[in-house]
């Protein structure tokens, strides 16, 4: 009976998804020009409490990322607190941590999770990625008019730049 109910609260999942992201303040992030769509490959095995989850992204800042750490909450709610590789960290983390890898803490709400930045990233205060609940082909179709709007803004700066 036990291993029945033991088995019942473990788990292990893996998900491919993409996500959206939104960095605050805007007006620094408009001006660095981050990506803000991320396909996302995330493991996690563990219980209904806690999950070690390590998994793979492509990063705003246009790399690919690294993470594995642990998610501990109930369900879709909780904190996942790790390592994460793929970004250039503050001068003081880079003294800290000569793997390259730095700390990440993320809050996990049903449909977002919730970043702190201003540890890491300087003018960057706060990140909130969502999750896209959608079918590949839907998800395909999202990220490439994205992609159109982001070139169409590009080309319109570029060209109001030459006409000066």
């Amino acid at each position: 009976m036990l291993s029945f109910v033991k088995s019942l609260l473990q788990y292990r999942t893996t998900r491919i998804y993409f996500f959206l992201s939104t960095h605050y303040p805007r007006k620094r992030a408009d001006r660095m020009g981050y990506n803000e769509t991320h396909p996302c490959y995330i493991a996690r095995k563990g219980n209904g409490f806690y999950a070690w989850e390590k998994g793979t992204y492509y990063n705003s800042h246009r790399r690919i990322s690294k993470f594995s750490g642990l998610k501990l909450g109930i369900g879709d709610y909780g904190a996942s607190f790790g390592l994460i590789s793929g970004y250039k960290p503050r001068n003081f983390l880079k003294i800290l941590l000569k793997s390259g890898k730095m700390p990440y803490i993320l809050f996990h709400s049903k449909s977002a999770f919730h970043i702190p930045a201003f540890m890491v990233f300087p003018g960057q205060w706060w990140i909130v990625c969502k999750y896209q609940e959608k079918t590949m082909m839907e998800q395909y179709k999202d990220l490439v008019s994205h992609w159109r709007t982001k070139k169409r803004n590009a080309n319109r700066f570029i060209w109001k730049r030459y006409k000066r």
